[in-house]
């Protein structure tokens, strides 16, 4: 079907298109109307080591280091990757985001590794208005800065020996997320549009069946000159009460015809022996149909 055929059924169909384009309309704005505002804010950090354990010199010359405690687990890694991982896992789990909804932040806030660099955590806090998500930002970041001080010092490990946070940004102003909204709409216009062009289907079938209804009962004039309806198979059906005209056969030479008194002809033949034949010919309408 081309554009101009579809044209042409939307306006043949134009109170089917009228209600399907309203209804649309309807749901799209429902939609907006319905759905929750979401806002989100941004902060990123970096991962910074400590400094590293003082050397033999650096200990004669202030002997209080060698009773600092550096057992910190995570200082043993040759990935560095595996302390903001271990961080993200963290921050996700559940126990972590009950307590922190608890507290008042969005359930729904994000903590991942960063796509550049693996260490950099990327936080996004969420939230039905800008204050909100605004609020769980910073209740993230500070939950985030103990869970990563507390998973180093399972060994007691000095405060000194901690990997820490470093901000790489000020974090950004809440600001609506649209994106969510205009890919419901956009399932929202393509489901209107595939309920559009099915009721136009619909409607095409049951119209092209009506005109062949209507063809099939309209009465047209036969090969013999009769009037009748035609059948669902295309073939045209004798009526009733009209006849078709049958032309007169070719009468054999020496046959000579008479009109009866009864409407009829008769016909007689020529003598070629001892004895005449007769012949009648009826012609009468019931004997005609018969």
């Amino acid at each position: 079907m081309d554009l101009l055929a579809i044209v042409s059924s939307l306006r043949r169909h134009w109170v089917i298109t009228v209600v399907m384009t309203l209804l649309t309309v309807v749901g799209a704005l429902g939609v907006v109307a319905l759905t929750p505002r979401v806002y989100n804010s941004n902060a990123s950090f970096v991962l910074v080591n400590p400094e590293p354990q003082p050397s033999g010199a650096e200990l004669l010359v202030d002997p209080s280091l060698a009773g600092v405690n550096w057992d910190n687990p995570y200082l043993r890694f040759a990935n560095e990757g595996t302390v903001g991982q271990v961080l993200a896992a963290r921050m996700s789990s559940d126990s972590v985001r009950g307590a922190l909804s608890g507290q008042g932040a969005d359930p729904d806030y994000e903590v991942s590794q960063s796509a550049v660099s693996s260490q950099i955590i990327d936080v996004v806090g969420t939230g039905s208005t800008a204050e909100a998500a605004d609020a769980t930002l910073a209740l993230v970041n500070q939950r985030m800065e103990d869970e990563l001080a507390a998973m180093q010092k399972v060994y007691g490990a000095d405060d000194r020996t901690l990997i820490t946070l470093l901000p790489v940004a000020t974090p950004t102003s809440a600001h609506l997320m649209v994106s969510g909204t205009i890919r419901t709409l956009v399932g929202v216009g393509a489901a209107g549009a595939l309920l559009l062009f099915a009721a136009i289907s619909l409607a095409e079938a049951r119209r092209h069946a009506r005109e062949e209804v209507e063809e099939a009962r309209r009465p047209t004039t036969g090969r013999h000159g009769y009037t009748g309806p035609q059948s669902p198979g295309g073939r045209r059906e004798r009526s009733g009460s009209t006849a078709a005209e049958i032309q007169p056969e070719a009468r054999p030479s020496g046959i000579d015809v008479i009109r009866t008194p009864h409407g009829g002809e008769e016909s007689d033949l020529a003598d070629t022996g001892p004895r005449s034949v007769r012949l009648q010919l009826s012609a009468t309408a019931g004997a005609r149909d018969a």
